[in-house]
């Protein structure tokens, strides 16, 4: 697998999985994904073209998405902390918008009618699980490693955060190993998350 892999990559890798002693509640399992270390890579050559307007555009967006939130609107909340990306990527965004997205789900099951039989089933669901979390939670949580945001790191929002990816990354293992027809209760996915990041 390592011989597919840029320098860089490796590089990468071998910082982070260090920084992984020095911080035990971060989650190691997080690097086994190459959408992660694509992702990490990414940002890794951006960051040198990066603006002072940049990060202040996207620490705006990040209180934009924070409001959101808090008013329960995870539709707007996602899109804020999506677009904080291009700004300047950063842990707080991904982690946000990574809660975010599937809260927005759950929102969105709960107003459909219940005259349907099943409103998610499995045939994309593990699939969709697996590039989500990997592109959300993973690269956030790394990334306040790489960036030692040790405030983050110790906040309550960065612990619960690797404690939803863990549980999330569970259901995607359970799911992927069910037949396509197999209905998801939504409720596992709330209970993965738990109450909101932010109140």
């Amino acid at each position: 697998m390592m011989n597919n892999v840029s320098l860089s990559s490796f590089n990468l890798w071998a910082f982070i999985s260090f920084s992984v002693l020095a911080f035990p509640c971060f989650s190691a399992d997080i690097l086994d994904s190459p959408n992660t270390l694509r992702i990490l890579n990414n940002i890794d050559e951006r960051r040198g073209k990066m603006t002072a307007e940049g990060i202040s555009a996207a620490k705006s967006l990040n209180k934009e998405g924070d409001k959101a939130y808090l008013q329960q609107d995870y539709r707007k909340a996602y899109r804020a902390y999506y677009n904080s990306y291009p700004n300047y990527p950063n842990a707080y965004a991904y982690i946000m918008a990574g809660d975010t997205s599937w809260r927005m789900l759950i929102s969105y099951n709960k107003a459909m009618t219940s005259e349907q039989h099943c409103q998610l089933n499995n045939k994309y669901f593990p699939h969709d699980l697996d590039q989500d979390i990997s592109q959300t939670y993973e690269v956030g949580l790394a990334l306040a490693v790489k960036d030692k945001e040790i405030k983050l790191m110790e906040s309550s929002i960065y612990k619960r955060a690797i404690e939803s990816h863990r549980c999330l990354r569970k259901l995607y293992y359970f799911y992927k190993s069910q037949p396509s027809d197999v209905c998801i209760d939504v409720n596992n996915i709330q209970t993965c998350l738990g109450k909101p990041l932010i109140e």
